[in-house]
This record gives structure tokens, C-alpha cells and sequence, in this order.
């Protein structure tokens, strides 16, 4: 049987993923176009045409493909539905919940949320990945959960870096902290917070706090980052239970647990929101693990900035408009605070629209004042 074959539209780093990713399973890659190549003829001759392009130009893109009866059009935007594709009679949509940093990045193993044609569920298998099928109606709800649990979650590392900068802690000390949460969605008890004052009858004192959830009585401390101060034989401690030291003085103390909370209970709130908004969507919270966990790991390779993707990123205020209207009124206000943080993070202009809060009942969701670039950077 001859190798199915797959053209790419949009060079980015999502398009070149899935191009990469279909080579390696076996497919004939027909070429990657971008914006100056013509793309009337680009259906004819492969089995999938991929659109790797940012949501506000799917639609023009498939409407300036000419239709081939037995090529599947499919976008890989997660907001978008397949009405979209409507000049091409086999339409799918294949989103990745995964972040794609790279134009390599790999998607064994990822969840993809999928509708429509089913070879979109062969491209999942032949990508090793695993499927949720998301309709359309309930797909702006369940792409607004995936931005909070990969582009959000980077935000929050953002603001984890900027707090624990001022206390000399490094990004890198939370990070384990960060994927103990995720992995125990366990709550950081609020000893961290107190200074050796509190210890004032003794002449030797010294705090030891893990940056690690301990959910059960046998947690493993070896590996984990410590905070520590006092007395040397804190350190020894630390050097004994095999872990890693970070000095942090009384005065900088609170600034250290505040981060430490951002990373560890903020992310615990973050995940409730994902689940919530998903849970409408149809979509279980684990479905958006392998994002997180895949978000945190691109953090601490390209740093937060580095590693922020998705519509905030790319300028695409439309999806974050589509988003806001999609979910409860209750989760619109810690929405936007994240999105605010991303455009921190993105160093991006917020629209002039955003001069309410999502809370507020006269809010009008942004309208798209800003445009994004023209090919896909992945992820959310």
C-alpha cells in the first residue's frame, strides 16, 4: 500500500511538527508552503492538506485552496469549528494539547482533540498520540481551558520568576515544586513564610523549608530544592537528604513564599479553573496533564518568554474575545488576569477595549484590535 501524503500550510512551529512528526510515521511529506507560495493547487495530489495557520486566517486560506473530493482539509486551531472548511467536503480539525516551542517538537504521546473526517483519528494514531473528540459547539470552551493550562500556567511561572528574583531564588529552585503539584494537585503548607524569629529562646536556629509537596508521610525529599537560613548545620541537613540548597535571609522570606505559593497553590487554582471550563467541554482535567507538564518542562529549558505561546503571544485578541464570551462569567475574571500576565510576559499592548474588567458587568470583550503574524507558533 502506498505511504499516505500530507501538505502543510504555515511553516511555523506547529506546522513543521506535524510535518515532521508524519514523516516519521511513515507519510510522504508533499511540502511545507508559507505565505508567499500560491496554494490554489495545494490538495491535489496528498490525502490531508494541514492548515497550520493562525485562527483569524484559517478560513481564508481553505477558501483559497481549490477543493479536491478525496483530500481531508483540516485546521489545527482549537477555537475554531469546521464550518470554517466549508468549501472542502472532507473537513477535520486536529488540535494538539501539547506546547510546541520548537519546529521539532515531538507529539508522541500527546492528547489531540479532534473532529470531523476520520482520518483525523489516523493521523492521531499514526502520531502515537491519544484522542478526545470535542464537537464544535463546546470547542471555544474547551480551547480557552487549554490556554489556561499551557499559556496561562507560563504566566504564572512569569510571575514566580519576576517575585523570586527579589528574594535571589531562582525560577529553577520552584520548578519541582511546580510538577510535585501537578502530580499530587497538593496544597504547600504556610510554614515557609516564617522567619528565625519565631525560634528567638534558642541561640542555634534555622529554617529548612522543601520546595517540594509532600502529599504522604513517606515523600521523598531527595532532589528537592531547600530554602534555608540560620545555622551551617541547616545545610548539612540538606547535603544529607541528598537536595539542593538555596540561601534565603529573614528579609527576603516573604518574598520567597509568596513565590512559592504562586508556583505551588495558584497552579492548584489554575488547574481548577482548566477543569471546570473542560468539564463543559466534555474534556477530562487529565486530558490537559500532559500539556501542563509538557509547559512546565519547555519553561525551564527556554524560560518563561521563551516558552509563552498561543493567542495572547501571537496577537490574536480575537480568540481571546471568543474565549471570554465561550466561559462562565465566574471564570472570566481569572482568565484575564492571566491574560494580562501573558501580555506582560509577550511585552504585547493590551486592546484598548480591556480598559474594564472581564468582572465588570459592562464589559465588552475585545474585538480583535490587534493582529497576530501570519503563520502559526503552536501550542494553545
Amino acid at each position: 500500500m502506498a505511504a499516505k501524503a500530507v501538505r502543510v500550510i504555515g511553516p511555523g512551529r506547529a506546522g513543521r511538527s506535524f510535518a515532521r512528526g508524519l514523516e516519521k510515521a511513515g507519510w510522504r511529506v508533499a511540502g511545507v508552503l508559507g505565505r508567499d507560495d500560491d496554494v490554489t493547487a495545494a490538495a491535489e495530489g496528498v490525502d490531508l492538506l494541514v492548515l497550520a495557520v493562525p485562527d483569524g486566517a484559517v478560513a481564508a486560506v481553505a477558501a483559497a485552496v481549490r477543493p479536491v473530493p478525496a483530500c481531508v482539509v483540516a485546521h489545527l486551531a482549537g477555537a475554531l469549528g469546521l464550518d470554517v472548511l466549508a468549501p472542502h467536503e472532507r473537513r477535520a480539525s486536529v488540535h494538539p494539547l501539547r506546547s510546541l516551542p520548537t519546529p521539532t517538537s515531538d507529539l508522541a504521546g500527546a492528547w489531540f482533540a479532534v473532529a470531523g473526517d476520520a482520518l483525523a483519528a489516523e493521523v492521531v494514531a499514526d502520531l502515537d498520540g491519544r484522542v478526545v473528540a470535542v464537537d464544535d459547539a463546546a470547542r471555544t470552551a474547551y480551547h480557552a481551558a487549554a490556554v489556561i493550562a499551557s499559556n496561562h500556567l507560563v504566566a504564572l511561572l512569569g510571575s514566580v520568576e519576576r517575585v523570586a528574583a527579589t528574594a535571589g531564588v531562582p525560577l529553577d529552585a520552584f520548578l519541582d515544586l511546580v510538577r510535585g503539584t501537578v502530580d499530587n494537585v497538593e496544597l504547600l503548607g504556610p510554614a515557609g513564610a516564617l522567619g528565625l524569629d519565631v525560634l528567638a529562646l534558642h541561640p542555634r536556629r534555622a529554617s529548612i523549608h522543601p520546595l517540594r509537596s509532600l502529599p504522604t508521610p513517606t515523600s521523598d525529599l531527595a532532589g528537592a530544592w531547600f530554602a534555608v537560613a540560620g545555622d551551617p548545620l541547616a545545610a548539612e541537613v540538606v547535603a544529607d537528604l541528598d537536595g539542593r540548597l538555596v540561601e534565603v535571609d529573614d528579609e527576603a522570606r516573604t518574598a520567597y513564599h509568596a513565590a512559592a505559593v504562586v508556583a505551588s497553590n495558584h497552579l492548584v487554582a489554575l488547574l481548577g479553573s482548566v477543569e471546570r471550563i473542560a468539564a463543559a467541554a466534555g474534556v477530562p482535567l487529565e486530558a490537559f496533564l500532559d500539556l501542563v507538564r509538557g509547559t512546565v518542562d519547555n519553561v525551564e529549558l527556554l524560560g518563561p518568554a521563551a516558552a509563552l505561546t498561543g493567542p495572547v503571544a501571537r496577537g490574536d485578541w480575537d480568540t481571546v474575545a471568543r474565549h471570554l464570551e465561550a466561559i462562565p462569567a465566574s471564570e472570566r475574571e481569572a482568565y484575564e488576569v492571566l491574560a494580562k500576565g501573558a501580555a506582560r510576559l509577550a511585552a504585547a499592548d493590551l486592546p484598548v477595549s480591556w480598559s474594564l474588567s472581564a468582572a465588570d458587568p459592562a464589559f465588552v470583550a475585545p474585538s480583535g484590535d490587534q493582529k497576530g503574524p501570519a503563520n502559526s507558533e503552536g501550542g494553545a
